[in-house]
């Protein structure tokens, strides 16, 4: 992602120095992207009011270098499990053990995946009890959802609401909501792309329209109606991983790419058919 924000600074940079043109831009640095873009969300959607194009510089499919036309919709979701506490070691039996209530209720979740559709649902944040001498009264689950379409996200919403708890004396909530909508294609993304397909020829790269599960906040500027193209920034591997790294052979060739994209977007209307 930082090499993402160092590409636009140097091929801005390059365009002026250079004395090539380039059309009128407005960068948007959004901090809080990887938590949901809370704060950036609104700013990010302001921006989509008089603008031809958005230009995401996240990195592009690993070990393909594929450009991103798509992206699935994500959603966050806690799902509580109430119970009742009570000493452990005298008297267990009056409590109601939250932690196990959730415990048989995220067998329940994964039912909910679709994969054939592209619907996954991480488990992935637990957290319940207070001591461990003390049944546990209370325990969470955070759960990521992402779907390809929002008639998926209404579905497996709807099915996690209606989970019913299996110890008596339990009982369950469900808080969240899609964070963001799919990012489709569009026929004028698509010619956005084709433009950065002509420029990454120039470059010597070979680039294709891909999709990808993870969400940026280009599925905020696709669902506004902005041609989007997602995927700009510097080609890497093994993303929110330790061993997250970034291919230095490729950095000028990306940079040549996103040069000659923004060459191409500075003539009047540039996505016209």
């Amino acid at each position: 992602m930082k090499g993402g924000l160092l590409s636009i600074l140097w091929t801005l940079t390059y365009l002026q120095q250079a004395g090539l043109p380039r059309p009128t831009v407005e960068i948007l640095l959004t901090p809080d992207e990887e938590t949901g873009s809370q704060v950036s969300r609104e700013p990010v959607e302001a921006a989509c009011k008089n603008t031809d194009a958005a230009l995401v510089f996240e990195a592009p499919m690993p070990k393909s270098g594929n450009l991103k036309v798509a992206r699935k919709g994500t959603g966050w979701y806690v799902l509580q499990a109430h119970g009742k506490p009570a000493h452990q070691g005298v008297e267990p039996g009056k409590g109601v053990n939250a932690v196990v209530e959730l415990a048989k209720q995220i067998p329940r979740v994964l039912e909910l995946e679709d994969l054939q559709a592209g619907t996954t649902l991480g488990p992935n944040v637990v957290r319940g009890g207070s001591v461990s001498n003390v049944v546990a009264d209370y325990a969470e689950v955070i759960i990521d959802l992402r779907v390809w379409s929002m008639d998926e996200a209404r579905r497996v919403e709807a099915a996690l609401r209606a989970l019913e708890p299996e110890l008596k004396g339990s009982s369950l909530s469900v808080e969240g909501s899609m964070n963001r909508p799919p990012m489709k294609p569009t026929e004028a993304s698509m010619r956005l792309f084709e433009l950065a397909k002509s420029a990454a020829v120039e470059a010597g790269l070979t680039v294709k329209p891909d999709r990808v599960g993870g969400g940026s906040d280009g599925n905020f500027t696709a669902a506004l109606g902005v041609p989007t193209l997602d995927g700009l920034g510097p080609n890497g591997q093994d993303s929110h991983q330790k061993t997250e790294q970034i291919m230095i052979r490729e950095i000028p060739l990306r940079l040549a790419l996103v040069t000659g994209l923004l060459q191409r977007l500075a003539v009047p209307h540039p996505l016209a058919e």
